[in-house]
């Protein structure tokens, strides 16, 4: 995620590029569709290149952190074992 804001901030549209494909690729392995989905709208994006686009990859990021974050809650309550409701990440 680190690298994708400092290539948003810089444009530099390859890397960003880069990281977002292996994001989708990775997440789309383990099954993390959404986190995946989220990471194929920054790759698409990633090929634009106007003023407009920073704020629409800016949003594409945030969408991909918060993606992450619940992610990182459903396999910590995965490991831990302590679903209550909760059967499976989207």
């Amino acid at each position: 995620v680190a690298n994708m804001a400092q290539a948003i901030n810089t444009n530099d549209r390859e890397t960003l590029h880069r990281e977002a494909h292996s994001l989708k690729g990775g997440t789309a392995n383990i099954t993390a569709m959404a986190l995946s989905q989220a990471a194929h709208v920054l790759e698409k994006l990633s090929k634009e290149d106007s003023m407009a686009t920073v704020q629409a990859k800016t949003e594409a990021l945030e969408n991909i952190s918060e993606e992450f974050e619940r992610f990182a809650t459903y396999v910590k309550n995965l490991l831990e074992g302590s679903f209550k409701n909760e059967v499976s990440y989207r």
